[in-house]
């Protein structure tokens, strides 16, 4: 069995430990695996390299096998420890860790804590992680605001966590910040959008509503325009009108049920590409893989199995390998504050897991993200963009399920929104599947002189997931 990347992504953080783990200092670290040369899974003795290949995971490696092929790090971190070559980042997580097991920090522990340096945005993050960390009692907010700031995650999609980053961050840092809105290709057509216009002037009745989408839908058949943006957004303005009953049942009491719900639009969306819905609760890889990671790194001795996060959605490639994308969340309507802005962070870091993955395992360049949050029938899309070693979570647009026929116009935005989410996925996809493409070329003729997307080892981030 591989124990992929382990070596390398622990290479530039902790050089010194572990230079005898290393198999050779001039490959690059995105090329090199550490591979075990026995059933045992140690590397003391008899590692080999061997190229990078995307297909594997560290999800597929027990924490247990993954921990035996990394050094033992104590729990307890020292001044001289944390101070002798291991980076910010690092140091922070070793601490959390060890304060999320019931251990309290040192006076010493908390001073190196306080004593960060902001030279970079990363790191000012990480000084305000580390702020969160040492305080004693934090409410939802500030937990949250911790867990991402370890993760490096900048959050524009909360204005309470905003408020933070002005009083705390490095002025310069905050107002380097874009906090406008992303800019993203596509969306509605002139047919489209005049299409929905009319369809709005028919008025509140659902009959004629539904004549009119049953009028245009055959005149788009028959000139074979089944495939057109504006067939599609009639399918998906038909869903929503034949379900009006079941969309304003205010007594459903399950996410599962909001879910399905627009899980039946997201699938007349997607219906003709290679994107696919991945839902019921399935654990993400990319977060299993990361998990596993913290577990070696920071809780080597826990030889617990650890899973990935259970995503209700994960957007997904379905190529000659199924690579996921983004993950989505949705909670049931009137659920509490609290439970939010936890579904928030989760969505967050496990995005930024998939961010990362998709940079170890096919091109850095593959550095945005878009995915959704819901409460009940409304939600929101982001963008998750990697920038210098950081991410940073900004706002699209709101996504409305309108639940009767008078609201039906600001169905209109959302429309807009979702099909510049099928472009982006759509692109992505294909840049994806042309990376692919090329990576079997490249295992096929290893000695050929092929130029490789570029992959990014040593910038993959600690994203705060256990406990």
């Amino acid at each position: 069995m591989n124990v992929i990347a382990a070596a390398p992504l622990v290479e530039k953080i902790y050089q010194k430990t572990v230079d005898d783990l290393l198999v050779s200092s001039s490959m690059a670290p995105a090329q090199v695996i550490v591979h075990p040369s026995n059933t045992t899974a140690s590397c003391d003795v008899g590692c080999v390299a061997e190229p990078l290949d995307p297909t594997d995971d560290i999800a597929s490696v027990s924490t247990p096998e993954l921990a035996d092929c990394l050094p033992l790090y104590p729990t307890d971190l020292d001044s001289s420890t944390v101070k002798d070559g291991h980076d910010v980042s690092y140091s922070l997580h070793m601490l959390a860790h060890k304060k999320m097991m019931g251990t309290p920090l040192s006076d010493e522990e908390v001073e190196y804590v306080k004593s960060i340096d902001a030279d970079t945005t990363g790191n000012d993050l990480l000084r305000l992680g580390g702020a969160m960390l040492i305080k004693e009692q934090k409410d939802v907010v500030e937990e949250s605001l911790m867990r991402l700031s370890l993760s490096k995650i900048l959050n524009l999609l909360d204005t309470d966590h905003m408020a933070m980053y002005q009083k705390h961050l490095d002025p310069q840092h905050w107002s380097n910040i874009r906090r406008s809105a992303p800019q993203l290709p596509g969306g509605l057509c002139a047919e489209t959008s005049d299409l929905f216009d009319s369809l709005i002037a028919q008025g509140t009745s659902v009959k004629s509503v539904l004549t009119f989408i049953d009028f245009h839908r055959q005149q788009l058949s028959a000139n074979d325009r089944q495939s057109s943006q504006a067939y599609t957004a009639l399918l998906m303005v038909e869903q929503i009108v034949r379900n009006l009953g079941r969309w304003c049942n205010t007594n459903a009491t399950s996410e599962l049920t909001f879910y399905r719900r627009f899980a039946s639009i997201l699938e007349l969306l997607f219906d003709d590409t290679d994107i696919i819905l991945n839902d019921g609760e399935h654990c993400s890889a990319a977060t299993k893989a990361m998990t596993d990671l913290n577990k070696a790194l920071f809780s080597p001795g826990d030889t617990s199995v650890t899973y990935g996060r259970k995503i209700d959605l994960i957007l997904m490639l379905n190529a000659e390998q199924q690579v996921e994308m983004s993950t989505n969340e949705w909670k049931r309507r009137n659920v509490r504050e609290d439970l939010i802005v936890k579904q928030q962070a989760k969505n967050l870091m496990s995005n930024a897991a998939t961010l990362d993955h998709l940079a170890l395992h096919f091109s850095s360049n593959l550095n945005k993200s878009l995915a959704m949050d819901f409460v009940g029938n409304h939600g929101y899309l982001y963008q998750l963009e990697k920038l210098d070693g950081f991410f940073v979570a900004s706002l699209v647009a709101t996504l409305v399920i309108p639940v009767d026929l008078p609201n039906l116009v600001q169905f209109k935005e959302t429309l807009l929104t979702l099909f510049k989410l099928k472009e982006f996925m759509v692109d992505q996809g294909r840049e994806l599947k042309s990376i692919i493409a090329n990576q079997e070329v490249q295992r096929t003729f290893p000695n050929l002189p092929l130029s490789a997307s570029p992959t990014n080892i040593d910038d993959v981030n600690y994203i705060f997931l256990n406990h």
